[in-house]
Parts: C-alpha cells; structure tokens; sequence
C-alpha cells in the first residue's frame, strides 16, 4: 500500500507543473457527467418503452373481476398502477421515481462530496510519513497539493448525477480513482524494470 502511495504522489509531483494534463482530465470528467442523462434518455428510453408496453399487456390481459373480489389483489394492483403513472411522468433527469436518476438531496449531496474527496484525503493524511520528499517545504506542498485535488474529486463526484440507487455513486469516483492508481503504479514499475 505504501508503495502505490509514494507512486500517486510521485504522479502529482511529475505532473503538477502540467496545468493542461490536469485540466484536460478534469473537462473530460465533467463532460461525462453532463451528457449521463442524455444517454440515458436518448438510449435506455426505448428499453423502457418496450418494457412499459409488455407490461401494459399483462395487465391489460388481467381478469379484473377476480382481482376486485380480492382486497389484497386490489391494492396490489393500484399499487402496481400507481408505479406505472409515476414512471410515466419521469422526465429527462428522473426527477420522478422509477428512472435512472434521483433528486439529490443533501444528504446525498455530502455523501457524494465526502465519498469523493475520502481516497485523496486519506492519502494527504499518509504524506507527513513518507520519506520521498528531499524536505519539509516539498512535504507540506505535496499534503496542500493532495488536499486540494480531493477537494476537487469530490466537487466531481457532487456534480454527477444521483443514481436510482445512491450507493453507486458513493462508489464511482474511489473507484476510478483506484484504477488510476493502480495504473500508475503499473507504469511506474514498468519504467522502474527499464532503468
């Protein structure tokens, strides 16, 4: 573990006078978070459709007589009929229920935040014990440098939009943040065996 540390922030200390690497990424990011909701819309919404049909022609096709005859048949039907009319009226960012996305609340909205910015955090609480800095100065820089940029994941993570179920969005940016990680500390040993 203290080796991809030492790896991630020897990335940050390579890069960081790479203003255009950083800023490139951070667009790149944030585009992919804008556009979630149109592909959502404009790809999963005829799978919806088509769902929504077959599922119109069950009920279409239920003997109601029996269903009335039976009380918990009857709620469970307009319980099924209200989720229908609800899924209806989703619109194109799910501020309804039954779609790909959720109102965020502020709950979620911290969660998202904390859960963005925790990885990076958690590595600027390891900087002051790493023995890869030439001084203190450099040390102190790299903890601020650390901070910010978690800072910055979880303004990321806050800007995607909330999923159905949240917990995948607690998830998304550590995950890909892990990836990079572990892709660094890949390439770096492979240049390592080059030396």
């Amino acid at each position: 573990m203290n080796i991809l540390i030492e790896t991630v922030v020897e990335l940050f200390k390579s890069n960081i006078k790479r203003p255009a690497l950083w800023l490139v990424l951070i667009i790149m990011l944030s585009l992919s978070t804008i556009i979630l909701p149109y592909i959502d819309h404009y790809f999963f919404f005829y799978d919806r459709t088509g769902k929504r049909v077959e599922l119109l022609e069950q009920i279409s096709s239920l003997n109601m007589e029996d269903i009335a005859k039976d009380e918990r048949l009857l709620e469970e039907y307009n319980s099924i009929i209200d989720d229908i009319h609800k899924q209806g009226k989703a619109n194109l960012l799910g501020l309804d229920a039954g779609t790909l996305f959720i109102p965020t609340t502020k709950s979620i909205q911290f969660w998202k935040f904390a859960s963005g910015a925790s990885l990076l955090w958690m590595l600027a609480l390891c900087v002051p014990f790493m023995n890869t800095f030439d001084n203190k100065s450099s040390k102190v820089g790299a903890f601020f440098i650390v901070l910010i940029c978690g800072a910055v994941t979880g303004f990321i993570s806050c800007i995607i939009p909330t999923f159905y179920i949240p917990k995948i969005n607690y998830f998304i940016i550590p995950a890909l943040l892990i990836a990079i990680m572990v892709i660094a500390l890949i390439k770096s040993n492979k240049k390592k065996s080059k030396e």
